[in-house]
């Protein structure tokens, strides 16, 4: 009896580890997934300012241009 409860432990010990280790796998999926969210909200916020630009370089070169 006390050899099972003694395998019953160690299977709840090994359990544990085993829980850990996913939360802290999980953790860092939730980390990249954070900073990849992050990155490409700022690389939208390139592409628009670009945009943004080239159209008021546009205008001015329309403007200068219809005199």
């Amino acid at each position: 009896m006390s050899k099972i409860e003694q395998q019953v432990k160690d299977l709840n010990i090994d359990l544990q580890d085993l829980k850990d280790e996913n939360r802290k796998g999980f953790a860092e999926l939730k980390m990249l997934i954070e900073q990849k969210s992050s990155g490409s909200h700022q690389s939208l916020i390139a592409a628009a300012g670009t945009i943004i630009v080239a159209l008021i370089g546009f205008l001015g070169y329309l403007i200068i241009h219809i005199k």
